[in-house]
């Protein structure tokens, strides 16, 4: 038998708890411990007292694993609102720069009339194309203010921040 089995089977005998004191007993024999008590059969109590009292390691590791999960489960939402924020700015960028890169791409085809309407003295391109520029340059613009917009609906942190700058700051 190990010494903590020892020490188990004597806590049981005397019934008190392994990390309690012993108790002061009147020792007949001349050594310190009795070494006929040993003999009695009982060590598989020994060690049901002894995996008892120790915490066991799978509840440490299933604690640490629940623990590192949750921290990945906030950091995953952290990342996916980073994701919808980029989406829309992505999705605000194409609506606005679409018309623009259409007409470049309509100029591009249609430069070389364009240039030999206006030698003839006409007007180089059609009306819509003239209009549709303009149309163009207001959507460029409103892209670039829109950009605060999109922070604002959809990251509640930066609505957080952008309150207490503006609406609460001095």
């Amino acid at each position: 038998m190990t010494a903590n089995q020892l020490r188990a089977k004597e806590c049981v005998q005397h019934n008190r708890n392994p990390g309690e004191p012993p108790e002061e007993m009147e020792n007949t024999s001349g050594s310190d411990f009795d070494h006929s008590e040993v003999d009695g059969g009982n060590s598989q109590i020994n060690l049901e007292v002894i995996q008892i009292s120790s915490p066991p390691k799978k509840a440490k590791r299933r604690n640490f694993l629940k623990r590192i999960s949750k921290h990945n489960e906030r950091r995953r939402r952290v990342e996916d609102n980073l994701a919808i924020v980029f989406m829309g700015f992505i999705l605000v960028f194409l609506c606005c720069h679409a018309p623009r890169i259409c007409l470049d791409i309509h100029e591009l085809f249609t430069l070389k009339h364009a240039n030999e309407c206006r030698s003839h003295g006409f007007r180089g391109f059609p009306a819509w194309s003239l209009i549709a520029i303009h149309v163009s340059h207001v959507l460029l613009v409103l892209n670039a203010a829109t950009n605060i917009l999109i922070y604002c609906s959809l990251s509640s942190k930066f609505r957080e921040e952008f309150k207490a700058v503006f609406c609460n700051g001095k």
